[in-house]
């Protein structure tokens, strides 16, 4: 994954301002495995909800590198 995502630059921002940067890094981090198949999960619905998001998302969370890259952008801005 790109370290210059602007979709995760977006994705940390929106976390960070809502207040949930360092708890969702956390849950990142715990789920491990699960991100994958919560990204399947997302290819799934990206249809049906008709939001491009889910399919970034879904994207992001399919690649352990995005998901350490976002979970490191997180960590990073949450100190």
């Amino acid at each position: 994954m790109d370290d210059r995502s602007p979709f995760a630059d977006r994705v940390s921002a929106r976390l960070r301002r809502a207040g949930w940067g360092p708890l969702a890094a956390t849950l990142l981090e715990a789920a491990g495995p699960l991100s994958l198949v919560a990204a399947q999960l997302g290819f799934l619905v990206e249809p049906l909800v008709g939001r491009p998001e889910v399919g970034e998302l879904s994207k992001l969370l399919e690649d352990p590198d995005g998901v350490a890259d976002l979970v490191r952008r997180l960590r990073a801005e949450g100190l």
